[in-house]
């Protein structure tokens, strides 16, 4: 059993660290599908834009993806309480898939693109209202599929979605963005963000120095602008992913809701997704296949990511909700539109200053949830707030059950907010 992900066999391109301070125009710090996506988007303008990645390229979350990019994302649109705020975030993911299908034909990106069927499935009876509820808002959005049952499911099959290899398809957009005004630096973490005059400061874990007009905070977590942000606006969840030998089966399903199954297939894989859980609730898992693996996700309170400005000229992109590649490739829409002083119709729905009772009321459990957390822990301390770490028997990692930060067993920093390696 290898304890990482079937994506990581894929070997891509490395960069240089930043050694020197610098001046640059836009500043993007994340090099996963965020980021990247960002990247590539700009990839015309005529201002100076450095990537930044504190590991390397798409070695963080994206690397852990099942790389699914569909828009039948569980029961998405009845979680969202405003019917016209949840036909937008329909069109969105449309728009997504399809900006995903352009690029990759554009580019001839050979990054196991397939379009397979799409499929939201009720394993028990008591879901399929469920199902039938997300048919009738999907009908009402212009989507013209009907739910059907069969012998042991009760089925909604979608259009189709979307598969892709994700460390190809970052590879391949990195490659193609890079020009002389257009660099990308890997091992060059940032810790610090300073506003001056009418540009920002950015520190690096070196103590470099970037300066630049426009900051694109693109990282997975970013702690270094708010250390209590977060807690405020979302969770975070961690899922268990299994890559199995099997036939292509050419789909992509999903049940309805918790506890989720969900697969999709790799050349001669079957990669299903499942336990999933709040962090702070964590569990060590015990799981066999050719590849065992975990991923972590921002999960916003309304369902929605987080995309825009927090400051003037500090622009965020997070908060998924486990379907990072269509966010990513929403963020990467937005955020030109924003950089281009155009107005973008999904901009006011994605705003991460935004503010709603599901909040209010969810913030009190997830701060007893973080407590909780604090004190399952058994080992060591995490460098980022202080939680101990709890042992990870599947991955051979020190994990922290408040806020994700990972470890290898020798301490040394994986992902996360930390900032640090284990002493």
């Amino acid at each position: 059993m290898k304890n990482y992900s079937i994506w990581n066999e894929y070997k891509m391109a490395r960069y240089p660290r930043l050694e020197k301070d610098i001046i640059t125009d836009i500043l993007i710090i994340g090099g996963g599908l965020t980021g990247l996506n960002t990247f590539y988007a700009l990839k015309d303008m005529p201002q100076k834009i450095l990537l930044v990645e504190k590991n390397k390229l798409g070695q963080g979350i994206s690397s852990r993806s099942s790389a699914k990019i569909t828009y039948l994302q569980e029961g998405i649109y009845q979680k969202i309480s405003n019917f016209k705020k949840a036909q937008a975030y329909y069109e969105a993911n449309i728009e997504a898939m399809q900006n995903y299908a352009k690029i990759i034909k554009k580019e001839k990106i050979d990054c196991n693109l397939e379009i397979v069927k799409s499929i939201l499935k009720a394993y028990q009876k008591k879901e399929i209202k469920k199902i039938k509820k997300e048919e009738e808002l999907l009908t009402k959005f212009g989507n013209p599929n009907k739910a059907s049952s069969s012998k042991h499911f009760y089925t909604y099959e979608g259009i189709f979605s979307y598969v892709i290899h994700p460390l190809k398809y970052l590879d391949a957009i990195a490659k193609l963005s890079l020009t002389k005004k257009h660099q990308i630096y890997e091992d060059t973490g940032i810790n610090k963000i300073k506003r001056k005059k009418d540009y920002y400061l950015c520190y690096t874990d070196k103590n470099i120095v970037i300066q630049a007009k426009i900051v694109i905070v693109a990282s997975f977590y970013p702690n270094f602008l708010y250390p209590y942000f977060f807690p405020l606006k979302c969770s975070l969840e961690r899922s268990y992913l299994v890559a199995l030998k099997s036939p292509n089966a050419y789909l992509s399903s999903i049940n309805i809701q918790k506890p989720i199954h969900s697969l999709r297939y790799y050349q001669d894989y079957v990669i299903h997704v499942g336990n999933t859980h709040n962090l702070s609730n964590y569990q060590n898992i015990f799981l066999e296949g050719e590849y065992v693996w975990s991923n972590y996700d921002i999960m916003t309170f309304d369902h929605l990511p987080l995309i825009g400005y927090l400051k003037k000229n500090l622009i965020i992109a997070t908060g998924y909700n486990t379907w990072g590649l269509t966010g990513s490739m929403l963020a990467s829409l937005v955020i030109k539109d924003l950089i281009n002083h155009k107005k973008n119709k999904y901009q006011k729905l994605f705003n991460p200053k935004r503010w709603s009772i599901k909040k209010i009321i969810k913030y009190p459990y997830h701060i007893l949830m973080y407590i909780k957390a604090y004190f399952k822990g058994n080992i060591k301390r995490c460098p980022h707030m202080g939680c101990p770490l709890i042992y990870n028997d599947l991955e051979n990692t020190f994990d922290c059950p408040c806020h994700g930060s990972r470890f290898s067993y020798q301490g040394k920093y994986i992902i996360g907010p930390s900032k640090k390696n284990l002493k």
